[in-house]
């Protein structure tokens, strides 16, 4: 029997093949069986790290003692305890990188995927070695003309997709699952220990046919709440959750079309507002280009193709709208930060559109009284009983007691019996 092409084989179903949208964690390379070669040329490498690590020891141990040594002259010196000032050097000496976004590590990164791309798992550059070709690259004056803003937006893309990427596997997924769990178990024991709070998470499977194994992590006890109030065991909780998520996911039905218009036009509004860290900022579908790309240099990337930008309000088909709710959730259609080059290029592309014609501005309607001098809306005056108006020369009709209708603003006068 011949093999079936690889496109035919039924393949099992995994978080990510069931979410063609969103974004996949790159899988690591399997294991390739190594020739006699590649094994002798491993085996040297090892033995030399070895070496070098044994070095590198003996080195630090020299170090510990020269540090110890100079701690106890300082110490003599200056009157104060060797701990004390064994504390003070070692504080001195402890380096803290900062995992914040900037130009040198956005460098290194892209960088480190441009030399390690193809490359075999032994033979990969290490981080020293891609470091120590960006500085020699930058001595060289290679990224004089690196535009910043899209190294920095090339790093912060790659961290968000390994932080909230699928899983390309099920066993990636449950290896990720395992030691997400063990992590959440150290940190609600140390919160514990800290603060004393108590606390309990049950997790299980997403779909039936995913291969995370259910469970729940408790600190102190905390489980009993399940067992003492809620008049059921832990197990049977959890099965009933279990069942209740695989289920849910067959049975799943969206809300209604004005749902989902609701729950675009918030993750709309509610990405703006994260991108530019305003809590008051509104979103303009109409003065989009005017209002919010050059008003805020930020661009809303990955609209769906084929879908008319306007409100989702404004949609009226289900389909258009659950295509355009996938795509906000998966990251697909996101807020970008534009770099000052690209909002100009922007800008004048589209005054270049408006000149020609190609794009039609809506002009504001000309005001009635344009041209005539304004100013604040007078009050109307009272007047005394008897007293003519200049209107009464044009025939107005103002009797006593009457209101006046010609003065805008003014209340109208009661009118008094005369008993």
């Amino acid at each position: 029997m011949e093999n079936a092409p690889l496109e035919q084989v039924d393949q099992p179903s995994t978080h990510a093949t069931r979410n063609p949208s969103k974004k996949i964690i790159p899988p690591r390379a399997n294991y390739r069986k190594q020739s006699a070669a590649e094994r002798a040329t491993s085996n040297v490498r090892r033995a030399l790290k070895r070496e070098k690590k044994a070095a590198l020891k003996q080195d630090i141990a020299a170090f510990v003692e020269e540090r110890d040594r100079r701690a106890a002259e300082l110490a003599v010196k200056y009157s104060q305890k060797s701990k004390k000032m064994c504390e003070m050097l070692s504080g001195a000496l402890l380096i803290k990188e900062k995992r914040r976004v900037n130009t040198w590590n956005a460098l290194v990164s892209r960088r480190g995927k441009e030399l390690n791309e193809g490359c075999a798992e032994g033979d990969r550059y290490t981080l020293g070695d891609i470091q120590e070709t960006v500085r020699r690259e930058i001595d060289e004056g290679k990224y004089l003309k690196v535009d910043d803003d899209e190294l920095r937006q090339e790093l912060e893309e790659m961290r968000e997709l390994k932080t909230k990427g699928a899983r390309s596997s099920n066993r990636a997924a449950a290896v990720d699952y395992n030691a997400a769990c063990r992590r959440i178990h150290d940190e609600l024991g140390n919160l514990h220990e800290r603060c004393g709070t108590m606390a309990f998470a049950f997790m299980t499977r997403g779909h039936v046919n995913d291969t995370i194994a259910p469970g729940w992590i408790e600190s102190e006890g905390s489980i009993a709440f399940v067992r003492e109030v809620l008049d059921i065991t832990p197990a049977e909780l959890m099965r009933k959750f279990e069942l209740w998520a695989c289920a849910k996911d067959r049975t799943k039905t969206f809300d209604s079309l004005a749902s989902l218009r609701t729950e675009c036009m918030n993750l709309i509004i509610g990405g703006l507002q994260k991108i530019l860290k305003l809590s008051n900022v509104v979103m303009h579908y109409e003065k989009y280009e005017t209002d919010v790309v050059e008003r805020y240099g930020v661009l809303l990337r990955g609209w769906p193709e084929g879908l008319q930008f306007r409100s989702p309000a404004k949609i009226t088909n289900f389909q258009d709208a659950r295509m355009l709710r996938e795509a906000l959730l998966a990251g697909e259609c996101m807020w970008i930060k534009l770099t000052r080059q690209e909002k100009d290029d922007r800008t004048k592309a589209r005054q270049a559109k408006i000149a020609s014609g190609a794009i039609q501005v809506k002009k504001r309607k000309k005001r009635s009284d344009a041209g005539k001098p304004r100013g604040p809306k007078k009050t109307g005056q009272k007047r005394k009983r008897g007293q003519a108006e200049d209107n009464e020369a044009e025939g107005e009709d103002f009797s006593e007691g009457a209101e006046a209708s010609e003065d805008e603003g003014a209340r109208p006068k009661k009118k008094h019996a005369h008993i």
